[in-house]
């Protein structure tokens, strides 16, 4: 059984950062997001999981809602998981699955409004195709900026969390 832990430290979040790169330039079709301005940001939440020998296994961020002002309009973002990154000899453990629940529990305590936060994750096409079983639906159409991407997004309440997951998340 392997702990979620939040990264607090900033070595510990480079190390998640260079974790999460280093398993997606293995996985081929997985995009890799590089580090961006949402991994340093002080409201990124960043969770890890190491195993036995304190080696990283899995690794996932929430990025929070943003504001947007386009004239007159303002326009609130929805938070963003992922990307959720699994060492392939960890795979089918749950280390993923436990680490998408701690993030939309995150998500709802941080952003919820009325018992109810809407999540979003920009995941690989081929990963988008296993998005249903988790709750989520997948939005129509690729992101232009990333054209291997396509937005999946969910309805988190105080209910949903770990419903589509089959039980309380473990790993």
């Amino acid at each position: 059984m392997c702990e979620v832990i939040q990264a607090m430290s900033p070595k510990e979040i480079n190390e998640a950062i260079a974790f999460r790169e280093a398993v997606l330039g293995e996985d081929g079709g997985r995009e890799s997001v590089g580090s961006d301005a949402s991994d340093l940001d002080p409201t990124t939440v960043h969770r890890f999981v190491r195993d036995g020998s304190g080696s990283f296994v899995g690794v996932g961020r929430l990025v929070a809602p943003i504001v947007v002002e386009k004239g007159k309009e303002v326009i609130e973002t929805n938070s963003t998981i992922g990307p959720i990154v699994v060492a392939e000899s960890a795979r089918g453990r749950g280390v993923g699955r436990a680490i998408l629940s701690f993030l939309e529990e995150e998500a709802l305590a941080s952003y919820g409004r009325n018992g109810v936060v809407r999540v979003e994750g920009w995941v690989s096409s081929h990963v988008a195709e296993g998005a249903g079983p988790f709750g989520y639906t997948v939005r129509e159409g690729e992101m232009a900026d990333r054209p291997l991407s396509r937005g999946v997004f969910r309805d988190v309440s105080v209910g949903t969390i770990g419903d589509a997951l089959e039980g309380p998340p473990t790993a």
